[in-house]
């Protein structure tokens, strides 16, 4: 869950500092969601031993869902905090 909240608030900072536009904060998401998922979607599935599946999508999908959560999260915040 770290490396998908750290990646979510590294992406953020990134978009807040630079003043970027729309087309830049899809193709910035889009790459925080690429990067914050460990394998980088690079593993051959059919590798790994049928007992340790359950392990290998864990690895895959917790940090991805919480690069999303952290995203939506850090993107109201600040909307809430700068905005009132």
């Amino acid at each position: 869950m770290i490396w998908g909240v750290f990646f979510a608030g590294v992406t953020r900072v990134i978009i807040e500092s630079q003043h970027v536009g729309i087309i830049v904060k899809v193709i910035l998401y889009g790459a925080g969601a690429y990067v914050a998922m460990p394998s980088y979607g690079m593993l051959d599935e059919l590798s790994i031993p049928p007992e340790q599946m359950t392990k290998h999508l864990m690895i895959q999908v917790v940090p991805s869902v919480a690069y999303i959560i952290s995203s939506i999260v850090f993107a109201f915040w600040e909307e809430v905090m700068v905005h009132g």
